[in-house]
């Protein structure tokens, strides 16, 4: 069985151009990326809500990440995570899993 290529213009150019680490996107980004058409497709049902929820924990997250850094000259993953967790009443397991979630592409 002979394999079919299609041609060059009608490619993909983001698999043409670009070497793979450089076109990935995390989930975030993605989710960032789409702007007010991720609340349109949220509404539609496409998109489950509790992805904004964790967009939130998420950007809380990142905020504190940068805020601490700013005050100590040692920060770990975990302490932030900590103090999120407890300003949102949920498990640090559960952070991790969404912050997980988000950085992976």
């Amino acid at each position: 069985m002979q394999r079919v290529q299609m041609p060059p213009e009608r490619q993909s150019t983001q698999y043409r151009c670009l070497p793979h680490k450089q076109m990935a996107m995390t989930r975030y980004q993605t989710i960032t990326a789409l702007g007010d058409s991720f609340l349109t497709l949220m509404g539609k049902g496409i998109i489950p809500v509790h992805l904004l929820d964790w967009k939130v924990y998420y950007e809380a997250y990142v905020k504190e990440l940068s805020d601490q850094r700013k005050s100590f000259k040692r920060v770990t993953k975990s302490n932030v995570a900590a103090t999120v967790a407890l300003h949102y009443n949920m498990s640090e397991r559960m952070l991790f899993k969404i912050i997980a979630f988000m950085e992976n592409d």
